[in-house]
C-alpha cells in the first residue's frame, strides 16, 4: 500500500507561478546544466490540438510537487499511420521523488487522457541514457520497445559542403514531420520552396545554460576571444535558441544552407536535424554538428530499430 497522500488535478492557471518555480529547480543535463525559459507554462502543450497537463500536489493540496503533459500526436510507423498518445514534461520535486508519483501520474494519463480519447498506444522520447524516465514509464503495465535516433545539432552559421554527396544513394529510415499544425501555431513555422519545414522550437521554449565544466568554459573563452559575434561558442549565462528541421528528404537537404541563412538572420543559433546513424542524411550532415546526441523514442506499439519512423516535429 502506497503510504504517501498525493493528489493529481488538471492544470490550471492559478498553479502557473508554481509550475515555472518547480521547472526552474531541476536543471536539465548532467556536465552542460541547462534551465528551460517560457513564457507560459503551457507553451509546449497548446502546440497540440488535443492535450492534456496534470499536475500533483502535496497532501495538503496547497504545494505543486510534480507535473507530468500528454498529447494526442499520431506518429507514422513502417508507413502506417498510428494513433498514439505522446508523453512528456514530467517532472517531480526532488524531494517527493521515490514516492510513487510518477506511476500515478502515468496512469493517470492512460486511464483518464489517453482512454477519453480513445487512444491505446502512446510514446515518449528521451535521451538514451536517462535512466531515471526510463524507470518512471515502466511503472505503466505495458510491454514498452525502444527506436534509437540522434539529434545533430548544427550551428547556424555553418555551411554544408555537397561536394560528393550523392542524393540518390542514401538510405533515409527516421523522418521528421508535421503532421497537424492547430491554427493558432501557424506561425511556428517556416516552409521553404524546397519543402524543408523548419519548426520554431524557441517559440515553445528557450534554454539558459545554468553551468558547464571548467574545461568548456575555458575552451569558450578562448575561442571566442577570436571568433566574430555570430561564430562564438556558447558559454555559462547564455540564452540559446534553437529551431527543429522537419519534411527533410535526401533530395532536398541539398538546400539546407538556404535554411540556416534563414535562421541566421533571425538570430537563431541552431538548427536540429533528427535521424538514426544509418541515414544518408547523417553521413553528410554529421561533421557540421556541434553535439551529436542520442535520444530513444520508448513506445508500446512495436516500433523498433531498422523500420521507417516518421516523428511530429513537435514531439522532438
Amino acid at each position: 500500500m502506497n503510504k504517501y497522500t498525493h493528489h493529481i488535478v488538471k492544470y490550471n492557471s492559478e498553479y502557473e507561478d508554481a509550475l515555472l518555480q518547480l521547472e526552474q529547480k531541476s536543471p536539465q543535463g548532467k556536465g552542460i546544466k541547462l534551465e528551460m525559459l517560457r513564457d507560459n507554462f503551457m507553451s509546449r502543450a497548446k502546440v497540440f490540438s488535443k492535450y492534456a497537463m496534470y499536475v500533483g500536489l502535496d497532501e495538503s493540496m496547497k504545494n505543486v510537487i510534480g507535473f507530468a503533459g500528454a498529447s494526442v500526436a499520431p506518429c507514422i510507423y513502417d508507413n502506417k499511420l498510428i494513433e498514439a498518445g505522446f508523453g512528456f514534461d514530467l517532472k517531480v520535486d526532488p524531494l517527493y521523488r521515490q514516492q510513487g508519483l510518477a506511476k500515478k501520474f502515468g496512469m493517470k494519463v492512460v486511464n483518464d487522457f489517453l482512454a477519453k480519447h480513445y487512444i491505446s498506444n502512446y510514446y515518449l522520447t528521451m535521451k538514451s541514457d536517462n535512466t531515471a524516465v526510463a524507470k518512471t514509464v515502466l511503472v505503466v503495465p505495458d510491454k514498452w520497445v525502444t527506436y534509437d535516433f540522434i539529434y545533430l545539432t548544427i550551428p547556424t552559421f555553418k555551411r554544408i559542403s555537397l561536394k560528393n554527396y550523392d542524393p540518390v544513394d542514401g538510405t533515409r529510415l527516421f523522418r521528421s514531420v508535421l503532421i497537424d499544425c492547430p491554427d493558432h501555431c501557424q506561425s511556428y513555422k517556416i516552409e521553404t520552396s524546397s519543402g524543408m519545414g523548419v519548426w520554431k522550437t524557441y517559440r515553445m521554449y528557450q534554454l539558459k545554460i545554468l553551468d558547464m565544466p571548467y574545461y568548456l568554459r575555458a575552451g569558450g573563452w578562448i575561442t571566442n576571444a577570436f571568433t566574430a559575434a555570430s561564430r562564438r561558442l556558447p558559454v555559462k549565462g547564455d540564452v540559446i535558441r534553437f529551431a527543429t528541421l522537419y519534411n527533410a528528404t535526401t533530395e532536398n537537404i541539398v538546400h539546407l544552407n538556404d535554411v540556416l541563412k534563414i535562421l541566421q538572420r533571425e538570430k537563431v543559433q541552431y538548427l536540429n536535424v533528427c535521424c538514426t546513424a544509418a541515414d544518408h542524411i547523417y553521413k553528410l550532415l554529421s561533421p557540421y554538428a556541434m553535439n551529436k546526441l542520442s535520444y530513444s523514442m520508448l513506445n508500446t506499439f512495436g516500433c523498433v530499430n531498422g523500420k521507417s519512423l516518421s516523428l511530429d516535429v513537435r514531439c522532438l
